[in-house]
């Protein structure tokens, strides 16, 4: 089974100046917009997962929440027998994130960041 999915290295860089600006409101800070990071380091990231036939049998937006102690907000969703996609913003710790992130570029699903500046496509290799 192939793996598509964006490079999640740049979650790792959140204190690196260039992508960690601040932002109008004190104590607050941003990553383009995408990425909140606050005095408790909560972070939310927003992204498209696209899920094939097989893959919506399974409860995945169920296990991000229970597994990864992050919360999931579904934006829009629709899934069918034959696939599906779910447009959702995940909010929790960086690395819970991180880790959420990572769960799912292992289960074949293709994982789009809404801001895909932040995280370029991987070359092949």
């Amino acid at each position: 089974m192939e793996i598509r999915a964006r490079s999640w290295s740049s979650l790792q860089n959140i204190g690196d100046p260039i992508l960690r600006q601040e932002s109008p409101q004190q104590g607050q800070k941003s990553c383009r917009g995408k990425i909140l990071t606050e005095e408790g380091h909560m972070a939310k990231l927003r992204m498209l997962i696209t899920a094939t036939a097989e893959q919506v049998k399974e409860p995945f937006l169920w296990r991000l929440g229970k597994d990864y102690n992050v919360v999931v907000n579904v934006k829009r969703a629709n899934f069918t027998e034959d696939g599906g996609y779910a447009y959702v913003e995940l909010e929790g710790s960086v690395e819970e994130i991180q880790r959420a992130t990572a769960w799912l570029q292992t289960t074949g699903m293709i994982i789009e960041p809404e801001d895909r500046s932040l995280f370029p496509e991987r070359k092949p290799g």
